[in-house]
């Protein structure tokens, strides 16, 4: 006997997939998560009014033809969801020591400008983003499927440029290609969306980051609770349920012809709910050493439990300013900053233990949420996000202090870490300490405590050779009727976490993945230009015009930062 047909632990992006993919296939499905909001990294939170998203800063992939678009439209949310295009003339601004350079969206636009600004090293620029591209397009077929014998016998040759360089090192194919480091640098900065430095990052793995950005990228009308609020209407639509604040105790196990089985779960209140499968969207950590117990798995999975090494944790700081940030240079394209060429020094610099060493960080990422989402912006304060790596141990000596329980010492380390954050954000907005409204300062501690991140980390485990492709945890483990989905399975970000949950259900039901994707009739993603507002809809314009009516008389006191 069982309650519901399935039951999926934690509602991060793969898991709310995952779910809504299994409502679709006509089972029944029950979502329990910890925080009390749905989404994991791609919740929202308020403050004062305005809104910030810890985990969903761009997407890529949402132009014609791009994965995340079709991704979107054919599980059949897109109509649920709005985007925002940031700048297409610089969705990256990029800034390397005094150089800086705008990222255009589009391959060709991209190359042309930078092989502009850098004729020195034109050539070896066009060399390298031509492998860049080859590899990116071979990383597709050799996933896609193989419906002929012949489709396998030339995957070879179809993928010759991975097999000759595609899994060296970032930072050996570079210095294959380029020269420049500062040319280098401006071709590697979003390693910072996959958290390694070019020293140990797979090429293949930049590829993919890189590329799924480079036609451009694009925000969310309503941050990422918009995005996480697409899926729950639609889950809650289907007859699915989403419950809240409903931490998970253990997943309950049964012998089964000598095997263990999955039967249900066991909620912290001492609920008890039972199913026919369960799926866990928490990490592999938390997944089998805490809800299923390391008495219950076997030694092979239990070494593989302990040697996953989990991406870099970060320091995020939310600010409101009273300050015009179009004036002071700011768009809605996102910032990229680094004081030097070097991202291996750099990325050094964050995994010592002292954060505080030095009066400001090597480096930073810069975003405003009110510039991305000009329907947030009240006409009168702005909103930013910065982030900055470091290393998990930073909060160590405050780890007996409950979570929310501050000591003077607590208070004062995370004021000065904040002053640190803004001194480096003063390197690229002059002023804008003496503009601050509102700071709040998300730690690894925060991540661990709301997101369940085993050791705060920001991306599920680190993406180096041996934790991806073949290595990558399975979806259907030893333990009968117990699946996993996110980034662990597959990939991570907002689409990789999308892709895992439809092939953890393909997994679960024996199908292809392009048997689910088949729910794009009369879907069509909404998309609408951050900078420019005369092609908005008079719905948008509506709504950003009550945005500012309300807006107009709200007052905040400056934050007195000492």
């Amino acid at each position: 006997m069982h309650d519901v047909d399935n039951i999926v632990i934690g509602s991060g992006m793969g898991g709310l997939t995952t779910a809504l993919m299994l409502l679709r296939a006509g089972e029944s499905v029950m979502i329990f998560e910890q925080h009390y909001v749905p989404g994991g990294w791609a919740h929202s939170f308020l403050r004062e009014g305005y809104k910030f998203s810890p985990g969903v800063h761009f997407v890529g992939g949402l132009n014609e033809g791009g994965s995340g678009r079709e991704v979107y439209e054919k599980i059949g949310v897109a109509n649920d969801m709005e985007f925002f295009r940031q700048n297409p003339e610089g969705y990256d601004h990029n800034i390397v020591g005094d150089n800086r350079f705008r990222m255009p969206a589009g391959v060709d636009n991209m190359r042309s400008a930078m092989m502009e600004e850098f004729p020195h090293e034109a050539k070896r620029i066009k060399k390298y983003l031509k492998f860049n591209s080859q590899v990116y397009k071979e990383l597709f077929k050799a996933i896609e499927d193989k419906e002929k014998w012949t489709d396998w016998l030339l995957l070879p040759w179809r993928t010759r440029h991975i097999g000759r360089m595609g899994w060296w090192k970032l930072s050996t194919v570079q210095d294959f290609y380029l020269k420049d480091p500062v040319v280098k640098t401006h071709l590697g900065l979003q390693c910072g969306n996959y958290g390694l430095p070019p020293f140990l990052a797979p090429f293949a793995v930049h590829c993919i980051v890189s590329n799924h950005c480079m036609q451009g990228t694009s925000y969310p009308r309503g941050s990422g609770s918009g995005i996480v609020k697409a899926f729950t209407k639609n889950i809650k639509k289907l007859g699915g349920t989403i419950t809240t604040s409903a931490p998970v105790k253990q997943i309950l196990l049964k012998e089964n012809n000598g095997k263990k089985a999955a039967v249900g779960i066991e909620l912290v209140s001492g609920e008890k709910v039972y199913a026919k499968r369960v799926i866990s969207n928490a990490d592999p950590t938390v997944t089998f050493n805490k809800l299923v117990g390391r008495q219950n798995i076997s030694t092979k999975l239990a070494q593989k439990v302990d040697k996953t090494e989990y991406s870099a944790p970060a320091l995020n700081l939310f600010l409101v300013v009273d300050m015009d940030l179009r004036a002071a240079g700011m768009d809605s394209g996102n910032i990229w900053y680094s004081e030097e060429p070097d991202l291996n020094k750099v990325y050094t610099t964050f995994t010592q233990k002292d954060v505080l060493k030095g009066d400001v960080f090597p480096a930073m990422f810069i975003t405003s949420p009110t510039l991305k989402d000009p329907v947030s912006y009240d006409g009168k304060y702005h909103t930013l996000e910065l982030i900055v790596f470091c290393h998990y141990h930073t909060f160590e000596k405050f780890k007996e202090l409950a979570f929310g329980e501050r000591s003077k010492e607590y208070v004062d380390f995370k004021n000065k870490i904040e002053l640190k954050m803004l001194k480096t954000l003063e390197k690229v907005l002059p002023g804008v300490s003496r503009c601050v409204k509102l700071i709040e300062l998300g730690t690894p501690s925060t991540a661990e405590h709301y997101i369940n991140a085993t050791e705060g980390n920001c991306y599920g485990p680190n993406k180096s050779l041996r934790q991806v492709g073949p290595f990558n945890f399975k979806v259907n483990t030893e333990i009968e009727n117990l699946h996993l989905t996110g980034a662990a399975t597959l990939a991570h970000g907002l689409i990789g976490a999308v892709d895992s949950g439809v092939n953890t259900v393909a997994k679960i039901l024996g199908c292809e993945r392009k048997d689910l994707l088949v729910y794009g009739d009369g879907q069509e993603l909404r998309i609408y230009e951050a900078e420019d507002d005369s092609l908005w809809p008079e719905h948008i314009k509506r709504k950003a015009a009550v945005k500012k009516r309300r807006g107009a008389d709200k007052q905040l006191e400056t934050v007195e930062l000492v």
